[in-house]
């Protein structure tokens, strides 16, 4: 079984907003002139450029991958040991968007994020972000009980 979990966007929700806009602004324009393929382009790799991890239960493998455009995954599995351990913590992400009128659009992004820890203790991959604690508990003993791995 793999379990697919989306982690963020690369450019976080203001500039992935912006990318699809000028996506769509490009996309209609191109009507009129060729040029605005390069909109397209740009629009496209900021809008759509996302993270994901995939945790393969069957195998014990897990893997990080960014999907550029969307569409081109780039990425590579690790192999799970037994010497490896699952941990979780609390980040406070938080995009931030000045505007040309001297205004500031602050987006606070405060998740649980469980993470697969090496024998050293040093964190090798980020696994799931999710919202509550409760949620983030229930996750964690599924996948450890899945991967066969310590909490």
């Amino acid at each position: 079984m793999i379990i697919k979990s989306k982690i963020t966007q690369a450019f976080g929700s203001t500039g992935s907003t912006t990318g699809i806009v000028f996506f769509g602004i490009g996309v209609i324009m191109l009507f009129y002139t060729w040029k605005t393929f390069f909109l397209v382009i740009i629009g496209a790799f900021f809008g759509f450029t996302n993270a994901f991890s995939y945790i393969d239960t069957d195998r014990r493998r897990v893997k990080l991958t960014e999907f550029y455009f969307g569409i081109i995954p780039i990425g590579k599995w690790i192999q799970v040991d037994d010497s490896m351990s699952l941990g979780y913590k609390m980040t406070d992400d938080g995009w931030s968007v000045s505007s040309l009128s001297s205004r500031t659009l602050d987006i606070p992004d405060s998740r649980y994020t469980i993470i697969l820890y090496d024998q050293n203790d040093m964190p090798i991959i980020s696994l799931m972000k999710l919202k509550s604690e409760e949620e983030m508990t229930e996750k964690m003993e599924l996948i450890a009980t899945l991967l066969h791995l310590p909490l």
